[in-house]
């Protein structure tokens, strides 16, 4: 279901953020209202983003690009949360800005964005999606695009402001004037998907969109982020990380799983979420040996008890899901990737078996097609 808002008092001074010195004179909300151009994408930040408080951890306003559909595709979307991982302290957060400050703020608009796999305007690579509408909402928050928090004393003068982006780039697409595009109201189906972080920031916010717009028909896509701890340490690990989360960032969840669980920290359980309040049909894609969910709990080794006990973990997973797509290459995240249209693998043992890509598995479970919806390799 759609997601609750839990209200916390804001806020202190921007100034008192790392981030936020080095931004300096950036932070101007009003270069929001004019696009830069580049190839085929459009590149936008949203309007009035401070006043929205859609803004990224240093409080600058956040950026997305627009990918123009034509013919068939003209009220067709894909809409991409971008993944990047995340901070749980504000040591971690400092790190982070020290080490990746292109992820705590905006996307420079002149760098095109993923175009390969789903995203991929070539008809010889993408034949069933290349022509539609896709928006890359970039990733700024390092909040798995859920976070609610102003700057202050808590949470290091950083903002966690990834649910309010979401809602401000869906809002601009809905008022065509600001874009100069068409009006994502109209869309006939759209696709909501994300990869790693950003499949994480799709499971609690897929219904509300599925909520948002009524006349189309809504799916989701989760491209890895799929699987539970297994290795018993991390289990206070993950506990504390989560809970330094509610702390720091006041996390918006689905609305579904916070008037069951009456819990945010069981809403903060990803897989969870998906498998168990998630209403909007989902396709998942989740690798068995997926190597950055191996290296979060210190995993090495595909022989190892705690390596099969994740492949085991993966598939059991997947068990629900009428749409899915598992391979054991390793692999973190691929419908962004060539990989998409170019990697395959067999659902059967043996050198004899057919082989499928995600790009004939994805299209089969969307269309309904003749085919495998489910690709889970052995």
């Amino acid at each position: 279901m759609a997601r609750r808002w839990i209200v916390l008092v804001l806020c202190v001074p921007l100034v008192g953020c790392p981030a936020a010195r080095k931004a300096g004179k950036r932070i101007m909300d009003e270069v929001g209202t004019s696009p830069a151009s580049s190839a085929s994408w459009q590149g936008y930040t949203v309007r009035n983003g401070v006043e929205r408080l859609a803004v990224c951890n240093n409080g600058e306003p956040a950026s997305w690009y627009l990918q123009a559909g034509s013919g068939s595709g003209a009220d067709k979307w894909i809409v991409f949360l971008k993944g990047g991982g995340g901070c749980h302290s504000v040591e971690e957060c400092n790190t982070r800005w020290e080490d990746q400050t292109h992820l705590m703020r905006p996307r420079n608009l002149g760098r095109d964005p993923d175009s390969e796999g789903l995203m991929s305007p070539s008809q010889a690579h993408n034949p069933d999606f290349h022509n539609w509408n896709k928006v890359h909402m970039a990733y700024c928050s390092s909040d798995q695009w859920t976070g609610d928090s102003g700057a202050n004393d808590r949470n290091g003068g950083y903002h966690f402001r990834g649910s309010r982006i979401v809602d401000a780039v869906f809002e601009d697409l809905q008022t065509p004037k600001n874009t100069g595009r068409r009006d994502i109201d109209d869309a006939s189906e759209i696709i909501f998907w994300g990869g790693s972080a950003g499949a994480n920031g799709m499971k609690q916010h897929v219904d509300s969109v599925t909520e948002r717009f009524p006349k189309a028909r809504v799916v989701g896509l989760n491209d890895s982020a799929f699987t539970t701890v297994v290795v018993p340490a991390m289990e206070e690990v993950m506990r504390k990380g989560r809970q330094e989360m509610i702390e720091m960032m006041n996390p918006q969840v689905d609305d579904s799983c916070l008037a069951a669980e009456k819990d945010v920290m069981a809403c903060l359980d990803w897989t969870y979420v998906l498998k168990n309040h998630v209403s909007t049909p989902t396709f998942v894609f989740m690798d068995q040996f997926d190597s950055n969910s191996l290296k979060l709990q210190g995993i090495s080794g595909r022989d190892s008890t705690h390596a099969l006990a994740f492949k085991a973990d993966v598939r059991e997973n997947l068990e629900q899901f009428d749409g899915c797509y598992s391979s054991v290459a390793g692999v973190h995240v691929l419908a962004t990737k060539d990989n998409f249209y170019e990697m395959d693998i067999r659902k059967e043992p043996g050198r004899d078996a057919p082989q499928y890509t995600m790009q004939e598995v994805f299209g089969n479970w969307y269309f309904d097609r003749k085919g495998p919806k489910r690709v889970i390799a052995p």
